[in-house]
């Protein structure tokens, strides 16, 4: 049934000859042929609970209200036929003999559209959208901003139009994706320029840009078949989000706002069990992927999250999208605190909630302990081997996430260490172990970490018009910087064409004191890497591979070219790390 004589203003009601302004409609809109011909609309505004709804409709009917303790709530559940048409319908609402007409529109969906996914050949580079790159210093004013780059916990400015303008950065490194910190919008504490705290799951934070801004981005991404992943973060919300504000029912949260691990400032934790708030999440999930049509969802910390939500979220968008990668983090306060005593790789274990894919905690927590400068070698090469031999036994070690820092963690990198060589042997396991590298942006040119606090993302050098100086470029960059971005650059374009890497078994032997070596093999192509922890030289008996490398004649270097014959020990300096293909 088509709408009648409904104004050009979509936004107004029609109530006995005056308007008023609508409720908060949300989702606000939907899709005639999803998966599941049905839909929960929820209303939000002072006393419309009290009103009556009806939808006069030949293929679409009103299923229920449901129930609902908070009168600012009407909550409809909403079924039709397969063969309901794309329209506006109206949702009538009728009170004291006035009425009350809300237009609805139902589109069709993008048939064309299909996620591409992560895979074991991608590289994700995490980008804080806040920290950088300001392309478009007008939404800097947007909701009362308080842009000030001099205060580490503000708002930068950093924006969508920013990572547009940097993509060829991006893709010069040989990143194949790209994951966002939360876009939604996000009236939050100061530190909210994380994008943590969600105050609307529909709408954009318009301080970071537009529907049209994210769009073109991701189109532009897909065009050079790059990725896009959405960090959604659904296990928590903003307490100036609508659901914190005025509660539809006040079992959704504590009321002392109690939570497990910690929770920062101006967020809530909502209890994730209630069926009414899992619809709600999971239509707000399937609503993002289709509305933008993203390739791979971060869920949120699934510590945080009820196990019911995280199946039900799971199950309906592989239903709609089957090739999606849904994925989701422990956040560090979440029972992961390392000491010399605790065993990283039992990390594996406490880090599971039944998703396909999950990012690696524990060896996060083994390769900054054994390279990082700030490890004070709190573990050994042991552990880095130990972790391997559990890492085999997950459901899909290609498909783990392996990352060596990120936005909730200090940077890996210390400007206090003065050689780079445990920091590249770092990253050598990273792009070499079996699953899916994540980089935080930064890495490549050793950005910094805030002094007074860690965990404070700094400014990209350059991502400002204002900045002296422009490190996405190589003359803006130091020798050091250089060097590392160079680093980066060869190990992400070369692992992304090396079936071993991307696809092979690992074969793994115990270190040899602090020397540790483990081989990736797909078919003939083999792939060595031997590196020595220690800081004094060592050698290395060629011996214990012998089954593995039997057959092959040499090992050459990716990054040296240099050929090492496989007949005879090897000399490693101190801290040395090579990143070999075997040949015959």
């Amino acid at each position: 049934m088509k709408t009648g004589l409904i104004s050009a203003f979509l936004f107004m009601f029609i109530l006995n000859g005056f308007s008023q302004t609508h409720p908060m409609v949300e989702p606000p809109h939907w899709w005639t042929n999803m998966p599941t011909y049905e839909l929960m609309i929820t209303l939000h505004q002072e006393q419309i609970g009290e009103w009556t709804p009806s939808i006069h409709e030949k293929s679409l009917r009103l299923k229920e209200v449901i129930p609902c303790s908070n009168p600012n709530y009407l909550i409809l559940s909403l079924n039709w036929d397969a063969t309901f048409k794309p329209s506006t319908i109206t949702i009538q609402l009728a009170k004291n003999g006035q009425i009350m007409e809300i237009p609805y529109t139902f589109n069709a969906r993008d048939r064309t559209f299909k996620p591409a996914g992560l895979e074991s050949s991608d590289a994700i580079y995490r980008i804080t959208t806040d920290r950088f790159a300001n392309g478009d210093s007008e939404n800097d004013r947007a909701l009362q901003g308080n842009v000030n780059r001099k205060d580490p916990q503000a708002r930068h400015g950093g924006d969508l139009k920013g990572v547009l303008d940097q993509l060829e950065h991006i893709r010069s490194l040989g990143m194949t994706a790209i994951q966002l910190d939360p876009v939604q919008k996000n009236e939050g504490a100061e530190t909210s320029y994380n994008g943590k705290q969600i105050s609307s799951h529909f709408e954009l934070d318009p301080r970071i840009g537009d529907s049209i801004t994210y769009r073109r981005l991701i189109q532009k991404l897909h065009r050079q078949n790059m990725k896009i992943v959405q960090n959604a973060n659904f296990s928590t919300v903003s307490i100036n989000h609508h659901f914190s504000l005025d509660p539809p029912f006040p079992s959704w949260f504590d009321a002392e706002n109690k939570a497990s691990g910690r929770l920062e400032i101006g967020m809530r934790q909502w209890h994730s069990s209630d069926p009414v708030l899992i619809n709600y999440i999971t239509q707000a999930s399937l609503w993002i992927m289709e509305e933008y049509h993203l390739d791979a969802i971060r869920l949120g910390s699934c510590s945080r999250m009820d196990p019911s939500l995280v199946e039900q979220l799971t199950k309906q968008l592989t239903l709609a999208y089957p090739a999606v990668t849904i994925f989701s983090e422990k956040e560090p306060a979440d029972d992961l605190e390392f000491s010399s005593q605790s065993k990283p790789f039992d990390l594996l274990k406490k880090n599971d909630c039944g998703l396909q894919i999950q990012s690696n905690d524990a060896f996060q927590q083994v390769v900054n302990q054994l390279f990082s400068a700030t490890g004070e070698q709190l573990t050994t090469v042991q552990n880095l081997y130990q972790w391997m031999i559990e890492n085999e036994k997950q459901k899909d070690p290609n498909g783990s996430i392996l990352f060596v820092d990120n936005a909730l963690l200090p940077r890996y990198y210390d400007p206090k260490d003065k050689k780079l060589e445990k920091w590249k042997m770092g990253l050598a396991v990273l792009a070499t172990s079996r699953g899916i590298p994540s980089i935080n942006a930064g890495t490549e040119i050793l950005i910094k970490q805030n002094k007074r606090n860690p965990l404070i993302q700094q400014d990209f050098p350059g991502g400002w018009n204002k900045d002296r100086k422009n490190k996405f470029t190589k003359k803006g960059r130091k020798k050091k910087e250089e060097e590392a971005f160079r680093y980066i650059q060869r190990l992400i374009t070369w692992r992304a064409k090396n079936q071993a890497i991307i696809r092979g078994t690992l074969v793994a032997y115990p270190p040899q004191d602090a020397a540790y070596s483990y081989f990736r093999r797909y078919g003939e192509q083999l792939v060595m890497v031997t590196m020595n922890t220690d800081t004094k030289s060592q050698s290395v008996n060629l011996e214990a591979w012998m089954n593995t490398i039997r057959g092959y004649r040499t090992a050459r270097d990716i990054f040296s070219g240099i050929e090492y014959p496989l007949s005879s020990k090897w000399e490693l300096q101190g801290l040395e790390c090579r990143v070999l293909e075997l040949e015959r």
